[in-house]
């Protein structure tokens, strides 16, 4: 059978797969919505256990990112609904991805690709990301501890991870483990952190939401004519941060930064993020919150809570200032380590700092 041609409405698609056809289904954002030159394959869940295109985190997460401009693939592993053959372990389906992908790119070469997935899904556009190299990968609730991660290469492409905190088939722990100690310890293009939320291993995110993330993931969806391949992303991204923290500490030479989203009062976390950024050598560490800076008390809980632009290491320790883990605060205070405090919610915020503007709350050694 011929490959068909990439549809150009919302339409399905039976392709020419390793052991059979494969059903795909394709769509595109609203009319209303400005289209983007990237089309996004979302894996789903595992088949033996009910998983198909038509799960509902696979279909959201394909929404939300249609939502932002992009066009969505969404295809039935092997063995589900009208995909001929059987489960595979891993290695089938991991065929079947590359099959799709590999129709993507003949017929759009004009578009980048992205890879994402839910559960088994996410597995499954992991073990690939190294080879298919798509321009950003997006893995939600990955079945870290179910499946062998320890085999994958870490993702050397912008990367967002999703899980929620009370997930009870994957154990979020163990994603957060294989997060920071297996994928951070080696050589990043651009790490984004884990946004971790507070729900099962079915995610139900409030509407829009998770468009609001995504614009947070990646500024350039801020900006209708940013650059759309993401190692030029990635480039302007490290020239403004250079840039911004330059200007903020009024020195000169080379300025180096970590960003970390997602940041909690976990230890592990915290701790795992100040001692990534003195490895590398940052000047700053980023942290994404709710609110939009340190304040003295919750200011969602006393609206007269008192807002810092700035405030020293030591003063958050000794006034117990919700920031980060106080051996975190420590290590950062200890290796006159910035951090930065900003919004995770402010789709402008990270540019902000980027371009060195005045943004949350600055904690220093001085």
């Amino acid at each position: 059978m011929s490959l068909p041609a990439f549809p150009t409405a919302d339409a399905a698609v039976r392709l020419d797969g390793p052991v059979g056809e494969l059903e795909v289904a394709v769509e595109y954002p609203d009319g209303e919505v400005p289209t983007r030159p990237v089309v996004a394959i979302v894996c789903h869940p595992l088949p033996t256990e009910g998983g198909s295109m038509h799960n509902k985190v696979v279909t959201m997460a394909a929404r939300s990112l249609r939502e932002l401009g992009l066009a969505t693939v969404r295809f039935n592993f092997r063995g589900v609904g009208a995909s001929a053959g059987e489960f595979d372990q891993g290695q089938g389906e991991l065929d079947d991805l590359r099959a799709v992908a590999g129709w993507v790119r003949r017929q759009r070469p004009d578009v980048s690709l992205w890879l994402g997935g839910f559960s088994f899904g996410a597995y499954i556009a992991l073990s690939g990301a190294a080879e298919l190299q798509p321009a950003a990968l997006i893995a939600i609730a990955p079945p870290a501890g179910r499946w062998d991660f320890a085999r994958i290469a870490p993702p050397t492409m912008p990367w967002l991870v999703v899980q929620g905190e009370d997930d009870e088939i994957v154990d979020p722990q163990a994603v957060y483990d294989y997060v920071y100690f297996h994928c951070i310890a080696a050589p990043r293009t651009l790490y984004t952190g884990v946004y971790r939320l507070p729900a099962g291993h079915v995610l139900r995110w409030r509407p829009g939401q998770d468009a609001q993330l995504a614009r947070y993931w990646r500024p350039d969806f801020a900006e209708d004519q940013a650059p759309a391949d993401s190692a030029a992303l990635v480039e302007e991204l490290r020239a403004r941060l250079t840039q911004a923290v330059e200007r903020a500490s009024h020195g000169a030479g080379t300025v180096g930064a970590y960003l970390s989203g997602g940041l909690d009062s976990s230890s592990v976390v915290a701790t795992a993020a100040a001692l990534r950024a003195m490895e590398i050598g940052a000047d700053v560490l980023i942290k994404a919150t709710q609110v939009d800076g340190v304040y003295d008390s919750d200011p969602k809980r006393n609206p007269a809570a008192k807002k810092f632009d700035r405030v020293s290491h030591i003063e958050t320790l000794n006034r117990r200032l919700e920031v980060m883990d106080s051996t975190a605060i420590s290590l950062c205070m200890d290796n006159k380590l910035p951090i930065l405090v900003l919004n995770l919610w402010d789709p402008n915020a990270l540019r902000q700092a980027l371009l060195g503007e005045p943004v949350g709350t600055l904690v220093t050694s001085e």
